[in-house]
């Protein structure tokens, strides 16, 4: 829902002007302004898409998502138009913004299909509430953004944003020697270098991203963002990524919140009495590993959580 200055910016009939003369903010440090989707007149030059080798049933369950064709007139993207469940583009001297990495093209085109932030679409991006960014780092060679909002959190990260990591390496024709830079959200944690450094992303490879960040890229490599636990894909590649081939099914296992700070069951200790006696295993995770957590699910015949 649009705030009460948008709503009145809107009457005045400013909104729209702002719009129009935004190439003037040229003192942000922008690229030759700063533009958003259809303000712009023309389309990104050397922009290309990856062909990705994805069936439709393997991606039937993912949110379809669509390339603006205003912009990108030139890349072919799979399937019917603006029915592309998923996509990876490539983008010369592209720039990456901020902790959620915000993507820009080097015309200054404010791409929000790979710029994804939780309920801020467009014009409501951070982006744009920034009055000036600051000083540029350069990263010259091949830069895939796995940036994203949650990335902090053990779940999101999973499950939305290292498995974009996946369309490049098993689904298209970019192999990880060719990857110089992985520029992923701050704050940094634990498993992002474990499960970066599983697939052979060495910790030196990693740029991490903070509220002031800003670099221009020489080649950077995106995706549409991934919908939670839905891609079979995605599921199957972290589970070859951290399951052990001779996991067994013997465990029955409840996950306890005792060690959280919030969101921890109240009767915790009334629970646990109760469902022993049905052979289930109180576990804590925050002291395992990705690759232990894993291997904990795979060889799991029942799991219970709050």
């Amino acid at each position: 829902m649009p705030s009460l200055i948008e709503r009145a910016l809107s009457k005045l009939g400013v909104t729209n002007l702002i719009r129009k003369i935004e190439p003037i903010r040229q003192f942000l440090s922008l690229p030759s302004g700063c533009y958003y989707g259809n303000d712009f007149e023309g389309n990104i030059v050397g922009a290309e898409a990856l062909p990705l080798q994805i069936t439709s049933s393997e991606t039937q369950y993912l949110t379809p998502s669509c390339l603006n064709k205003h912009l990108f007139p030139h890349v072919e993207l799979p399937g019917p138009p603006c029915k592309a469940d998923i996509f990876a583009i490539v983008l010369p001297n592209a720039f990456v913004w901020g902790r959620l990495g915000g993507v820009i093209t080097k015309e200054g085109i404010f791409i929000d299909q790979v710029s994804h932030a939780f309920g801020l679409k467009g014009w409501r991006h951070p982006v744009w509430k920034k009055l000036r960014l600051s000083e540029q780092k350069v990263l010259h060679g091949v830069s895939l953004s796995l940036a994203g909002p949650a990335s902090s959190n053990y779940f999101h990260w999973l499950a939305q944003l290292f498995p974009k990591l996946s369309l490049i390496l098993e689904h298209s024709n970019i192999s990880i020697n060719e990857i110089d830079y992985v520029i992923i959200s701050g704050p940094v944690r634990a498993f992002h270098i474990e499960s970066l450094e599983a697939v052979g992303i060495n910790e030196s490879k990693i740029v991490i991203l903070e509220d002031e960040s800003y670099l221009q890229c020489t080649k950077l490599l995106c995706t549409s963002f991934l919908t939670a636990g839905s891609a079979p894909w995605a599921i199957d590649w972290l589970q070859k990524q951290f399951t052990s081939e001779n996991s067994s099914i013997s465990k029955r296992i409840y996950i306890s919140r005792g060690d959280a700070s919030t969101r921890r069951l109240l009767n915790e200790t009334e629970l646990v009495k109760l469902i022993s006696t049905y052979e289930f295993e109180s576990i804590q995770l925050e002291g395992l590993t990705v690759e232990e957590q894993a291997n904990l699910f795979a060889s799991a015949e029942a799991v219970l959580s709050p």
